[in-house]
């Protein structure tokens, strides 16, 4: 028999974005950290090939199997309801060491379950996310500079690494079907909450 599950709201910033590039995810309760790295990830709009890490308390979770230095707790066996639990309100996740991409997740409220809807489901944001491997906030800030003007000296060499940027180019519909196309582990029975 399937467990019961509740569904909560996520919220992620992106920090160091001006304007703050976010989303807002309704994930269940008992999806894992592991798991909550990939719906953070492909909703932003990363493409989930560098290193990524929670800082939940004090405490460090990621992927342990790539974990070379051995200090990180298993992600796969903490649950978004553990955190409640805990009383986590908000934590972070690092993605890209190099790049330093710091997010800010809050844990919001409880909210009721559709059992039409696939979870996780991006419901809403704003903003695209940066390109990969584009220097972090500081060489964000210059890529979008550059981009914009066409006589800044690396316009054309920025144009032709990664094309056209548009910040305002967040598409809620691909966040989700990227989510969807990774096989993210869904839930198989969702308790109905009471209004």
């Amino acid at each position: 028999m399937a467990q019961e599950v509740t569904t909560y709201q996520i919220r992620i910033t992106l920090k160091e974005t001006e304007p703050a590039v976010w989303r807002q995810l309704e994930v269940v309760s008992n999806m894992s950290l592991n798991n909550l790295a990939w719906a953070l990830s492909l909703s932003m709009g990363w493409e989930c090939y560098h290193l990524y890490l929670f800082e939940v308390d004090g405490r460090e979770y990621g992927d342990i199997e790539r974990d070379d230095m051995g200090g990180w707790f298993n992600d796969r066996t903490i649950k978004i309801y553990d955190l409640v639990k805990r009383g986590v309100k908000s934590f972070k996740f690092l993605y890209d060491f190099g790049d330093g991409w710091e997010h800010e997740v809050e844990i919001g409220k409880e909210v009721q379950a559709k059992s039409e809807l696939s979870y996780p489901i991006c419901i809403d944001g704003q903003y695209a996310c940066p390109p990969e491997d584009c220097g972090g906030p500081g060489g964000f800030a210059e890529y979008k500079k550059a981009i914009k003007d066409s006589k800044h000296p690396r316009h054309q060499e920025l144009l032709d690494w990664r094309g056209p940027y548009d910040l305002t180019d967040f598409n809620i519909e691909l966040a989700n079907n990227k989510m969807i196309s990774k096989k993210i582990p869904k839930n198989l029975k969702i308790k109905q909450l009471e209004a």
